[in-house]
């Protein structure tokens, strides 16, 4: 298990290196809403604009596992930039949220779902080093579940990360 200190506030990780990070093909048979309203398209809007869907994310991460403390939200100040928090007092060190192994995107899991891809490691490692090949994995990963649209089972926690970073 891993934890990582964020303040006084702790989130702890399953080992993310023992499992491949891959969701169930299937999504859980019983979905629970914890929000009113859910919204889906067909892609990930990419506009700079696209409201961030964190109320799917949060239905998404409790379906697969993702246990967090009471108190524990997601909240914006301007609709765009989302923060964690908590509303209730917690002591220093304590965990705040669990994350699945099987919920962490690794360089190691993606070369495992797409195996190795010769060429472009010949050519990545040509133009930018062989330490680069993790970066490359990930990138592929995410682009695949993005081009999956609404079939990705990653679809509702692309659809709630930023659209501009700074």
């Amino acid at each position: 298990m891993l934890a990582l200190l964020c303040g006084s506030l702790t989130i702890s990780f399953s080992s993310a290196f023992s499992h491949p990070a891959r969701l169930p093909s299937e999504p859980p048979t019983q979905i629970i809403s914890r929000s009113r309203t859910a919204s889906f398209q067909t892609k990930v809007d990419l506009s700079e604009f696209a409201v961030r869907d964190v109320s799917a994310l949060q239905d998404w991460a409790y379906n697969y596992g993702v246990q967090q403390m009471d108190g524990f939200e997601l909240t914006s100040d301007d609709g765009l930039d989302v923060y964690p928090r908590t509303n209730v007092d917690a002591p220093a060190g304590s965990s705040v949220l669990y994350v699945p192994a099987n919920l962490f995107l690794t360089s190691y899991s993606a070369r495992e779902e797409f195996g190795v891809q010769q060429e472009a490691e010949k050519l990545i490692g040509a133009l930018a080093g062989s330490d680069q090949f993790p970066l490359f994995y990930l990138f592929l990963k995410v682009l695949n579940e993005y081009n999956l649209g609404e079939e990705s089972p990653w679809y509702p926690w692309l659809s709630s990360l930023p659209r501009v970073f700074n």
